[in-house]
């Protein structure tokens, strides 16, 4: 029966009072099973009994050729000088007998394990060539396999009717009724944070939100979704159990951000290097790289999905923290300028407005700032009470007469020796500036990212 499990299973299963008393008679620890209802398949089965049986039958053979045959003859010799000769030791022989025949018997009991290995290492090698274990090598290998992970999720997970017109797209993707509505006016292309929630970058343009709208139903992006949710389970798992720190946990988990344009965002492993290929690709020398268009300068970055995703993470996240630290004083110029630049991209006249060998140098300040902003912001404990202006308060003086008058045992020399304690106090009239270095270090970078910018865009030809 263990070749077919379905009749295993079945037996256990079986309610026939003659069967469960045949079992309970001489199979009694079957009553202890608990998962009776399951069972390999029949491929599996017979994978299993295929190298037990070929294990077994090749030690068998090999042992009998190489280890039994080649002793019959030494014992059939000895045996027969014992038997015709006369004056012949009994114990003489079985003496010789059992140092003949103990390293072949030795051999004959270990082999077994030898030739486990060796099948092993053919089962294994089998395996791994199936499942392709060892396809992945490096950092790329891995970040081109996680590419392909949603795909090979869905078609395993999934329904085919998952995703589709006939299943359930809308809920997947959002919590209410209104679905696809709701996440619509959540995540438009480029929230402003200076303003109400749900007003994009782009404008109230009808096309570009239409566009984005045919991009959120892709089936692409509703897999990476589903796919993004069970792998942020899968890392919280592992840190529950201690298997990685918080750092690791934050690099490998999937970002989303309400608001913004994209539904989810790549793990940092997946991105991280990203756009230094990028830039690399774009400063590679070129035939013609003065009348080189858009399609022809970003076509690498487009085909590729992890640096399409990378460049468009970077302008989006930057876009946000230019507009936080502008405030709303020059939120509609910041807005004008970021819509402008969008209408280059669209138009496909980027090269034309924009030296593209000095975009390195506004990545390096948009990173400095960034660091600067991440190091000593987490350190940065809001002030109690509102800070001082540097102008100074009026001192109120005392009016009416003192609530008491001055006791005869008050001398000049105490009079005299209060005055000078009340010169020797600091002024408490005027309020003190306080200097914040990080709002110092915060203001010189970000005087830096916008002046690396104005000499790209005052480069151009």
């Amino acid at each position: 029966t263990n070749l077919f499990p379905v009749v295993t299973t079945m037996l256990f299963t079986s309610r026939n009072d003659y069967i469960q008393t045949f079992l309970n008679i001489l199979f009694p620890i079957s009553r202890l099973y608990t998962g009776k209802e399951m069972h390999e398949s029949f491929g599996h089965t017979a994978v299993y009994v295929f190298f037990w049986a070929t294990l077994i039958a090749w030690k068998l053979f090999f042992s009998y050729v190489f280890e039994v045959y080649s002793m019959v003859l030494p014992t059939i010799q000895l045996t027969d000088d014992y038997a015709n000769f006369p004056d012949q030791s009994l114990l003489k022989m079985s003496l010789l007998l059992v140092l003949r025949w103990l390293p072949q018997f030795i051999v004959y009991c270990i082999d077994m394990s030898i030739w486990y290995a060796v099948w092993q290492a053919f089962a294994g090698t089998s395996v791994g060539f199936s499942d392709h274990l060892g396809d992945i090598r490096s950092i790329k290998d891995i970040r081109n396999s996680f590419g392909r992970a949603p795909e090979h999720f869905c078609a395993k997970m999934l329904s085919p009717d998952a995703g589709s017109r006939r299943g359930s797209s809308g809920s997947i993707l959002a919590s209410d009724g209104n679905s696809m509505e709701h996440l619509d006016s959540r995540k438009q292309s480029l929230s402003n944070p200076n303003l109400a929630e749900g007003q994009s970058l782009l404008g109230n343009d009808p096309h570009k939100l239409q566009g984005y709208v045919n991009r959120l139903l892709d089936v692409r992006i509703q897999k990476w979704v589903m796919f993004s949710t069970v792998w942020n389970e899968v890392i919280d798992h592992f840190r529950e159990e201690d298997l990685i720190s918080n750092l690791e946990r934050d690099y490998m988990k999937f970002s989303r951000f309400d608001g913004f344009s994209q539904a989810i965002y790549l793990p940092v492993f997946q991105t991280a290097g990203v756009v230094e290929e990028s830039l690399a690709l774009l400063e590679r020398p070129g035939d013609d790289d003065e009348h080189a268009s858009d399609d022809t300068l970003f076509a690498p970055i487009c085909n590729h999905v992890t640096m399409r995703t990378a460049v468009s993470e970077v302008w989006e996240l930057g876009c946000y923290v230019l507009l936080k630290l502008l405030g709303p004083v020059h939120n509609d110029d910041a807005v004008y300028i970021m819509n402008y630049v969008l209408k280059w991209v669209e138009s496909g006249t980027v090269c034309d407005h924009v030296k593209i060998t000095q975009m390195r140098g506004v990545v390096q300040s948009l990173i400095q700032l960034v660091g600067v902003l991440s190091k000593g912001v987490s350190r940065r404990k809001p002030a109690a009470s509102r800070r001082s202006t540097g102008k100074p308060k009026a001192r109120k003086e005392p009016s009416g007469p003192p609530a008491r008058g001055i006791r005869r045992a008050i001398s000049a020399n105490s009079l005299a020796s209060a005055e000078a304690l009340e010169s020797t106090r600091p002024a408490l009239a005027e309020d003190v500036v306080i200097i914040d270095a990080l709002r110092d270090s915060t203001r010189d970078k970000f005087r830096a990212l916008i002046n690396s910018i104005k000499g790209m865009m005052n480069a151009s030809n």
